[in-house]
């Protein structure tokens, strides 16, 4: 029997009764896993937790958050090897492939982490005399990470690490054919200390999780990895609640 998998809301396991399965790309015949295939309803519980989680997370300082993403960046490297079998099993590299993936978003994380403690604003001359005025940086809020199958751990690392060292509190959903290293990316996160509900790891369908996501109101800031179709329906969805959108459609940033 294959494994059944799990998502996380609010840093509890969450089961669904509506599944699908995820198959060796080297042998369809071979069901890896059966996941979550969540509602739209359960998508806005994710959303909710990461809206009460995100004053508590984007008050704390960049040193503190810097402290829990080098932890989980020291889990995930003594899991090298795990991480790699699990891209391999689930995307079909090589894993000699998939060695360099894990290895390369390693070295992401590490300059991310690093790039954001140096979150630094600015002065800026005032018209007025005796007058100071500079800017801040301050967490969007709440962001959604839609990642693709092609480099299902790099992507990921590369859109979390700094969104959460912004202080910002995220809904990560991978793609539907690469869900378990998304899953231990997260669990990496929450074990090196994560507080519930900063980080929320949601499966199930473009059409109905992608669009519970995109369309939402507390939704504030979006980064998609994936088709151009798909990229350009997210931007016209997010424009109608003003949520940033970064996009990397089609092969091109």
């Amino acid at each position: 029997m294959p494994a059944t998998y799990y998502c996380i809301i609010n840093g509890q396991r969450v089961l669904s009764e509506k599944t699908f399965e995820q198959r060796n790309p080297a042998n369809l015949d071979e069901v890896t896993g059966l996941w979550p295939r969540l509602s739209a309803q359960d998508t806005c519980r994710a959303v909710e937790a990461a809206k009460r989680a995100f004053p508590v997370w984007g008050a704390l300082s960049p040193y503190s958050r810097a402290e829990i993403l080098k932890k989980a960046h020291r889990l995930m490297a003594e899991r090298r090897e795990a991480f790699a079998h699990a891209i391999t099993l689930e995307n079909g590299k090589t894993l000699r492939e998939a060695l360099g993936e894990v290895d390369s978003a390693l070295r992401e994380m590490e300059y991310q982490i690093h790039e954001g403690v140096r979150l630094c604003g600015r002065t800026v001359p005032s018209a007025l005399s005796g007058v100071l005025a500079y800017e801040t940086r301050v967490p969007i809020g709440v962001v959604a990470i839609i990642s693709p199958w092609n480099f299902p751990l790099n992507v990921p690392v590369r859109k979390l690490t700094p969104a959460l060292m912004g202080g910002n509190a995220c809904i990560f959903k991978p793609a539907s054919l690469t869900p378990l290293i998304g899953l231990m990316f997260t669990e990496a996160l929450m074990e090196a200390g994560l507080p519930n509900g900063v980080l929320n790891f949601v499966t199930g369908s473009g059409g109905e999780v992608g669009d519970a996501l995109v369309t939402h109101p507390d939704i504030r800031a979006i980064s998609f990895t994936g088709s151009t179709e798909v990229g350009r329906r997210i931007h016209e969805q997010a424009a109608k609640t003003l949520a940033k959108t970064q996009l990397e459609m089609g092969g091109k940033n």
